[in-house]
This record gives C-alpha cells, structure tokens and sequence, in this order.
C-alpha cells in the first residue's frame, strides 16, 4: 500500500466514523474488522449511514457492490477505489 493510498483510508475512515457518530453515538465505537451483522448495527440506521456516505463523499454505491460489504474495512476499501 503506498502512502497515498494508506492517507486515504486514514481520511475515509475518520469521514465514516464522524458519520457513524451522528447517527448515533453508540456506533463511534464500532469495530472495522468485524462483521457489520453482528455489532448491534440498526437495519435502519446502516441504510441512513450508507446514503449519507453516498452523498456526503459524491459516491454512488450499486446494489452489489452493497452486497459485498461486510465490515466497515471493506467499506473503506470500497469507497478508496472511487475516489
């Protein structure tokens, strides 16, 4: 991973949890490695996090690249490839 690359994720991942936190406080403490569908995540809040991820980074996320994510690691790299 480059140093280009690696500063990017640093961003994308402050973005996501600054996002995570405004939903609900709780989510700050999440865990990026582990399985979204196992941290108490609310089906409701994860759909508001995903559109407000889309639109606050001007990224457009299809169905199955939504189906892919599993944590929030394979989210960062997801979104690092967009941008």
């Amino acid at each position: 991973m480059t140093g280009k690359s690696r500063i990017k994720r640093k961003v994308v991942k402050e973005q996501l949890t600054a996002i995570l936190k405004k939903i609900n406080k709780n989510y700050a403490n999440l865990s990026f490695k582990k399985n979204l569908q196992y941290q108490n995540i609310d089906s409701i809040d994860y759909l508001n996090f995903i559109l407000k991820v889309q639109s606050k980074l001007k990224i457009n996320l299809n169905n199955k690249e939504l189906n892919k994510i599993k944590t929030l690691n394979n989210l960062i790299t997801l979104i690092s490839k967009k941008l």
